[in-house]
């Protein structure tokens, strides 16, 4: 069975914290497919609308969007369920040809500008397209921004469908990558390079990828390379990586790759490691990036760890190992123990998010018939009041 087949039915768990190990351990590696994402908007369907917070969709961004999985937002949308503004948000990722194929259908759900702008895409000629490409980069030099960025990447991907890159023509993402390596300051040109390795999985260039990991000081170079390598997902990425593991701050991001990459070897190299340190917050991350894997190795460790004492404040190792061994459905005789435990930390968060929303009600003068200021959207006497 693999990772994903034992993982995707916990998405409809009723207990939320198995629900979001799922959700999250799929979206970080890469693994969702249109089933999932249906399993996502079930999960959805089963929990009450809150307009500021959403524990489900934010981990389906990274599923590309099918024309079944549109149809059904749109659906959604029209049948206004009180979801809307996240479905809106998701339709932000939807691939080029599906935007302008359903453009009639969108013009209610997106802005006339961004319809436009991404419609247009598909008149321009391939050396219109590298114009634009060069003029969102020289944009984004001078003053970063996420939708322009994420323009940029469409524009990346319709170069792709267009079939301009090819093993003939790959040495030029290489030699862009190369040509600023020691920069201090790496170019936009850079960043969508590295995206296109990932999307076109380009395994030759892996050496060179792991390289950058020495920059641990840009933290949007180590975000988009651990997204590529993610995406390449081989034995050589785990194995080139592993060096990195103990290498200050590179190990966050070499970590998060391992983690991720669901394979024997990425397992293997992260239980040596995790014998390797006596650096109790590497110690903690790698332990809790074994739980991710499902490492049924890794249990007794992770157990050990726990009663020793791990960093908390990193993240609950509880959470993780409880996940582990359910989805793994190994019965173990703290199983219950480990539950209490993560329920009552959870129980006492809430406490103190009720009582910081009665002090900001306090504060503005909220009336008991007053909606929530935590955004619920209940009045506030049926909510924190």
């Amino acid at each position: 069975m693999s990772f994903l087949e034992k993982v995707e039915p916990y998405i409809l768990s009723d207990y939320k914290f198995l629900r979001k190990f799922a959700l999250e351990s799929i979206h970080s590696s890469y693994l969702g497919t249109e089933q999932t994402y249906f399993y996502a908007l079930e999960a959805l369907d089963k929990l009450p609308v809150h307009k500021v917070k959403n524990s489900i969709m934010p981990y389906v961004r990274n599923i590309p969007i099918t024309e079944n999985i549109l149809k059904e937002l749109l659906h959604r949308l029209e049948k206004n369920d009180g979801n809307g503004v996240w479905y809106t948000l998701a339709l932000a990722k939807l691939d080029t040809d599906l935007i302008v194929k359903y453009q009639d259908s969108l013009k209610s759900h997106m802005s006339a500008d961004f319809l436009k702008s991404v419609t247009a895409i598909k008149t321009l000629s391939v050396e219109e397209l590298f114009m634009e490409a060069g003029e969102v980069m020289s944009m984004l030099e001078e003053k970063y921004n996420q939708g322009l960025f994420e323009y940029g990447k469409r524009i990346f991907n319709e170069l792709i469908d267009r079939k301009e890159y090819s093993d003939k023509n790959i040495w030029e993402i290489e030699v862009a990558i190369k040509d600023k390596l020691e920069n201090d300051f790496l170019p936009m040109n850079v960043l969508f390079n590295i995206y296109l390795a990932g999307a076109l999985k380009i395994h030759s260039l892996v050496p060179l990828l792991t390289k950058l990991l020495s920059r641990e000081d840009d933290g949007f170079l180590q975000e988009s390379l651990e997204t590529t390598l993610i995406k390449i997902g081989t034995d050589e990425v785990v194995e080139k990586v592993e060096p990195y593991v103990l290498k200050g701050d590179a190990a966050f991001t070499a970590i998060g790759i391992l983690e991720n990459i669901k394979s024997p070897r990425a397992e293997e190299i992260l239980l040596r490691q995790f014998h390797k340190t006596d650096d109790i917050t590497i110690k903690t991350l790698l332990a809790d990036a074994l739980c991710k894997q499902l490492s049924t190795k890794a249990i007794p460790l992770v157990e050990t760890l726990i009663d020793k004492g791990y960093d908390e404040t990193m993240l609950s190792l509880e959470e993780s190992l409880y996940a582990n061994c359910v989805m793994n459905q190994i019965d173990h005789p703290k199983l219950n123990d480990w539950k209490q435990h993560i329920t009552k930390i959870d129980d006492d968060i809430a406490l103190r998010e009720k009582e910081l929303t009665r002090q900001m009600a306090k504060k503005n003068n909220v009336g008991r018939n007053d909606p929530c200021p935590c955004g619920s959207g209940k009045k506030f006497k049926k909510c924190c009041g």
